[in-house]
């Protein structure tokens, strides 16, 4: 990706890094869009052959079956519950945020 970017663009070398830590937070953010639409509680095999068009075959596989291991399904549920638990969620971004309770 960063490649693709380098040949079409003439930037400074020092947002380099900022540019990677960019790509990285989309890919995130593109596979969890991708699980949220796609994994549901249809049997593994079947959610595997629905392949979406704008991924290809190799990578859906790879991805499907990430999500399909067990340490990888305990992890999900943890982070749900953990999530459900915050009273203050964080909104600020990458500021830091200190609450302080009364």
């Amino acid at each position: 990706m960063l490649a693709e970017v380098e040949a079409k663009f003439d930037f400074p070398a020092n947002i380099k890094y900022w540019m990677l830590q960019s790509i990285g937070v989309k890919w995130l953010n593109y596979k969890t869009s991708l699980k949220a639409e796609h994994w549901d509680s249809r049997p593994v095999q079947e959610i595997m052959e629905a392949i979406p068009a704008e991924v290809s075959p190799v990578q859906w596989c790879q991805l499907v079956n990430k999500w399909s291991q067990p340490q990888d399904k305990e992890r999900a549920a943890r982070n749900v519950e953990n999530a459900k638990k915050q009273k203050y969620p964080h909104t600020m971004g990458r500021v830091s945020c200190i609450i302080k309770e009364a």
